[in-house]
């Protein structure tokens, strides 16, 4: 939760009110975050960071409203193209059975052939 300064006109508001409400609202946003803890680049320790969830909500939420066409678009394309992908599991499944039976056509084949080479010795 901010307190909001713009509601308030800040010609209305003393020097010492708007360092209050400014202090306020800075307590307000640390009390707001959440810490996180990574590593930090140059040594690998780690460094405490402070996120707000509300901004990165909002930030994500104006991604998704600005992208969603384009979002839309690419779910119905990953469909399509997981659609796809199971009709060519498919043929790929039949020719590899079409490859299995032509393979013991060709080794009856030889066999055969290997017999009738020895009956003609």
């Amino acid at each position: 939760v901010y307190l909001k300064t713009k509601t308030m006109p800040r010609t209305n508001l003393s020097k010492a009110n708007r360092n209050d409400l400014v202090s306020k609202s800075n307590k307000l946003q640390e009390n707001n975050m959440k810490s996180t803890e990574r590593n930090a680049a140059a040594g690998n320790s780690p460094e405490r960071v402070f996120v707000n969830s509300e901004i990165i909500q909002e930030a994500l939420q104006t991604f998704i409203n600005r992208h969603r066409s384009s979002l839309q678009k690419l779910t119905e394309l990953n469909s399509k193209l997981g659609q796809q992908n199971s009709l060519l599991n498919v043929q790929i499944n039949n020719q590899h059975g079409i490859i299995l039976t032509l393979n013991e056509k060709i080794a009856a084949g030889e066999k055969e052939l290997t017999k009738y080479k020895k009956e003609q010795t």
